[in-house]
């Protein structure tokens, strides 16, 4: 075995997550400006468990909700509409793909909401994997952030 192959690999760190997060919280707000309703950033959609890890996804809005942001434990989802947002700083790709279709059937499987919208945010578009997600059900947008001079 090589020593790079000996080295253990973290896959998300805290601190990774953490900037992570903060890169795409402006993301995900933006899109909550444009749509309206009740924000829940990070939502723990599974708990971490012996047997699996914790899920969390980008943003939950609620889309019939008073406008503003909420923690987690103060809002049910149970019975509402809801819009799930997974970002991504780049291209649309197959991971934040696979994220955002996994984290509408997750909602849907435990928190048993009334519906939910899947939404893949990004920077950029992809022709190519656009018309794959819409064909499951899920939409793209654009993060489109104006430059003041």
């Amino acid at each position: 075995m090589t020593e790079q192959m000996a080295r253990p690999t973290i896959v998300d760190s805290p601190a990774r997550m953490s900037r992570r997060t903060n890169r795409e919280r402006p993301m995900i707000r933006w899109y909550w400006q444009q749509v309206g309703g009740t924000l829940i950033e990070e939502f723990c959609v599974v708990r971490r468990s012996p047997t699996c890890e914790v899920r969390r996804l980008d943003g939950v809005i609620v889309k019939n909700g008073q406008r503003q942001i909420v923690h987690q434990s103060e809002i049910s989802v149970e019975g509402q509409d809801l819009i799930v947002v997974q970002a991504k700083i780049g291209r649309l790709g197959m991971s934040v793909m696979g994220q955002t279709l996994f984290s509408r059937e997750l909602l849907l499987q435990r928190c048993n909401p009334r519906s939910v919208e899947a939404v893949a945010l990004v920077m950029n578009d992809d022709d190519v994997l656009r018309p794959l997600l819409e064909k499951y059900g899920g939409r793209v947008e654009v993060y489109r952030v104006s430059v003041a001079r």
